[in-house]
């Protein structure tokens, strides 16, 4: 057997492979999901909390190729919403180690509240509020 930190050395068991590190970004921001409730009856407030949570799921899956602005594209904003959003949440969500994303029926009654709740498992994969 090589002598610890050798070239023949083995890595320590217990998944300290990337996907287990939690993603190479930061991570979101915890919200409270009932205020994001708001984002339905202030659209300016929802405007602006949307994209900043948009912007912290590209930021913690640090893919470039995800486009931030799709939703605002009319018609290709449902398909961006409803493919696209939730592809790259489950990518956040695999690599935080969080359980797997909110149900698309959800997203498309309460979007926000959904969509926040997701985040903050994202932010702290034992967070089930």
């Amino acid at each position: 057997m090589a002598p610890m930190g050798g070239p023949g050395a083995m890595a320590p068991m217990g998944g300290a492979g990337p996907m287990a590190m939690g993603g190479g970004g930061p991570r979101p921001t915890i919200r409270n999901p009932v205020m994001t409730l708001l984002m339905l009856f202030i659209p300016i407030y929802g405007l602006i909390v949307f994209y900043t949570m948009l912007k912290e799921l590209k930021a913690f899956t640090q893919d470039p190729d995800f486009f931030e602005w799709g939703w605002l594209i009319p018609c290709y904003g449902l398909y961006w919403y409803f493919v696209t959003l939730q592809e790259q949440i489950k990518k956040g969500k695999q690599m935080a180690g969080a359980p797997p994303p909110q149900s698309i029926i959800l997203y498309w009654l309460l979007g926000g509240m959904a969509f926040a709740k997701d985040l903050n498992q994202m932010a702290d994969p034992n967070w089930n509020g």
